[in-house]
């Protein structure tokens, strides 16, 4: 729709090319629609027709402004205060997804900060917290309606362990604190066929799904592990943007006397082994930019 709006003939007359008016383009997207196709310039067909140029153009601009859409953190939770030299959790994540794969911004719903719509941004992200989802704080239920307004708008939306929890609740299903206990560290889990590490950090979890949620991944401990709701949400329950130092000093400022000593003695010999949270990381970008109806 950018590119039918705003392509016309080529002031040359050249049947084979057309010209663009970067003028019409939304002002966010001028500078990156430049760097595409050239500013003010012509675009040759490639032996396109007209109607079929239309579709040519429009696919690839859709591509590069997926590339660079606004993904929106929605911080639930701040990081120990002893920890938060790496900023907030909204930075977390701006560094797992790439600095430069989107445009960020940040609601921090925690500190009572809410986004007025579920189009003011092309996507959503949910981060972890200390909270419960089932705990009576004010923040919650403004959470949950934003949540089904997300749903209900078809964007796309990721939620990550307080945020995965949140999501499957707000959407019909149960949280609870798991009574076989804490996750910590780096856990297997089964998504897409294969065995993700990934490092882990809760005791409460989703222990009855939404009815429409499909069951993506699985770990011996977390029985839903990762769901998603159509083709715009997606959530998971451990922690791709923890590494293993943060892990660490996890153990080490919040752990104790919390989580069993035997636990984080396993978790503390797991330190120096490979995670594949890079990976995961890519599939929620991937998740972020495909294209949908």
């Amino acid at each position: 729709d950018i590119l039918i709006r705003v392509l016309k003939p080529s002031p040359d007359g050249n049947p084979g090319r057309l010209r663009f008016d970067l003028m019409s383009i939304a002002p966010r997207f001028r500078k990156l629609v430049a760097e595409t196709w050239g500013d003010l310039g012509t675009i040759d067909l490639h032996g396109h027709t007209l109607d079929s140029a239309y579709q040519y153009l429009d696919r690839g601009l859709a591509s590069a402004i997926a590339s660079h859409a606004r993904v929106v953190l929605l911080i639930t939770g701040h990081p120990p205060e002893e920890l938060s030299e790496n900023g907030r959790y909204d930075a977390y994540f701006r560094r797992l997804l790439g600095e430069d794969n989107f445009e960020y911004a940040s609601w921090s719903v925690v500190d009572g900060e809410m986004p007025a719509a579920a189009t003011e941004a092309d996507g959503w992200l949910i981060t972890g917290s200390r909270h419960g989802a089932y705990e009576p704080h004010d923040w919650i239920p403004p959470l949950e309606d934003f949540i089904r307004a997300v749903h209900a708008d078809g964007r796309p939306m990721i939620g990550v362990c307080f945020g995965h929890q949140i999501i499957a609740q707000a959407l019909g299903g149960k949280v609870e604190k798991y009574e076989g206990g804490w996750s910590v560290g780096r856990t297997e889990y089964q998504m897409n066929g294969r065995r993700y590490a990934i490092n882990a950090w809760h005791q409460d979890q989703v222990t009855e799904k939404p009815e429409e949620a499909e069951v993506i991944a699985v770990s011996d401990h977390c029985a839903y592990a990762g769901l998603v709701y159509g083709d715009h949400i997606w959530t998971i329950q451990p922690h791709p943007e923890y590494d293993s130092d943060f892990i660490a000093a996890l153990m080490e400022k919040r752990g104790k006397g919390v989580v069993p000593d035997a636990l984080m003695a396993e978790a503390t010999e797991k330190l120096d082994q490979p995670t594949d949270r890079m990976e995961v990381a890519g599939i929620m970008a991937e998740f972020f930019k495909k294209e949908r109806a």
